[in-house]
C-alpha cells in the first residue's frame, strides 16, 4: 500500500492544464509517486458551480485518461466528495481518509497560498491539523500567510522529513505559475474563442459536443 497520500482539491470547472500540470509538478519536486486530484461536491462558501457534478467529474476523467501512461501518470482521481448531499468540509474528507489510512500514514491537503490565508475561516480549521498536514503551492518570493501564527502546526522546510510525518505538519511549495484559470476558460467558450492551449483535447471535444458554458 502507497503510504503517502497527497489530495489536490478544487471545482475543476472545468479542469485544465494549470490544474494538471500543477499537480504533476507537485508530484516532481516533492517526490510523491501519485497526487490525488478531489473535485470537490457543493463547498459551503461558494455559489452554484456552472457544470453538474456529474459533468465536471467526467471532464476530469477524460483529461486524466488522455495521457494515462504518459505525462499525468502520476495522477490518480477521487471521487468522493461529489456523492455526498449538502456542503462539503474539508474536515469530513479528510477524517474519512484518515480512518481509511490509519494514524501512520502520511496525508497531505493541498492548498494555494490564498486559501491558506483564509483557513481559520474554514469548517472545523483546527482539526484539519490533527488529521493531516498542509502543503502551500505559493507564488515566487510569497511570505507564509499572517493567519500561520495561529495554526496548530509544525513548519517544515526539509522536504523528506516532512513526508516522514503522518500529520500536523506545513510545508510550503514554490511551482511554476500558471496563467490559466478556470473562469478565463468559460469566457473564452462563451465568446467563442479557442481553447485548445488551456484544455486538453478529449475535454475540448467534450465541451463542444455537449454545448456546456455556452450559456449560463
Amino acid at each position: 500500500m502507497n503510504t503517502s497520500t497527497v489530495v489536490f482539491g478544487g471545482t475543476f470547472d472545468p479542469v485544465h492544464f494549470g490544474h494538471l500540470r500543477t499537480a504533476n509538478e507537485l508530484a516532481e519536486v516533492m517526490g510523491y509517486e501519485q497526487v490525488t486530484l478531489m473535485p470537490c461536491g457543493q463547498a459551503y462558501h461558494k455559489a452554484t458551480d456552472q457544470a453538474s457534478a456529474e459533468q465536471r467529474w467526467q471532464m476530469l476523467a477524460l483529461a486524466c485518461a488522455a495521457e494515462h501512461n504518459h505525462e499525468w501518470s502520476r495522477l490518480r482521481l477521487d471521487d468522493r466528495e461529489l456523492h455526498r448531499s449538502g456542503p462539503t468540509y474539508t474536515v469530513q474528507t479528510l477524517t474519512d481518509l484518515r480512518a481509511e489510512l490509519g494514524p501512520d500514514a502520511h496525508l497531505s491537503w493541498v492548498v494555494g497560498q490564498d486559501a491558506a490565508a483564509g483557513i481559520t475561516r474554514w469548517h472545523h480549521w483546527q482539526t484539519l491539523f490533527e488529521l493531516a498536514n498542509l502543503i502551500v503551492v505559493a507564488r515566487p518570493q510569497e511570505d507564509w500567510p499572517a493567519s500561520m501564527s495561529q495554526w496548530p502546526a509544525q513548519f517544515m522546510d526539509d522536504a523528506n522529513l516532512f513526508k516522514s510525518r503522518p500529520c500536523g505538519a506545513v510545508y510550503q511549495v514554490c511551482l511554476t505559475p500558471q496563467a490559466i484559470s478556470s473562469s478565463l476558460v468559460r469566457q473564452k467558450i462563451k465568446d467563442r474563442q479557442s481553447i485548445d492551449d488551456l484544455v486538453p483535447a478529449p475535454v475540448v471535444n467534450w465541451i463542444e459536443a455537449t454545448g456546456l458554458y455556452r450559456q449560463r
